[in-house]
């Protein structure tokens, strides 16, 4: 129970610095987009793009965690009746 405390813990600060980046990030490509060389660009998005999916995988392992912890909770509950 605390490994997987301290498992989640991580991924929450993991997910708060994603969140950082990638709204730093884009609001940098809104401010300087005009003035980027293209190549520039690509690389930002596709540097984005993977941002994206870190942070969908990083929700959906805290919310699987989350939903087995309730699950657990929910069973020792129907059994305490």
């Amino acid at each position: 129970m605390k490994d997987e405390f301290y498992i989640n813990k991580r991924r929450f600060v993991h997910f708060k610095n994603l969140i950082e980046n990638y709204t730093r990030t884009k609001r940098h490509l809104e401010e300087y987009a005009e003035i980027l060389p293209y190549e520039k660009i690509q690389q930002v998005i596709q540097k984005q793009r993977r941002r994206e999916e870190q942070i969908d995988n990083i929700q959906k392992a805290i919310l699987n965690e989350h939903d087995r912890e309730n699950d657990a909770h929910n069973q020792l509950y129907i059994a305490l009746l």
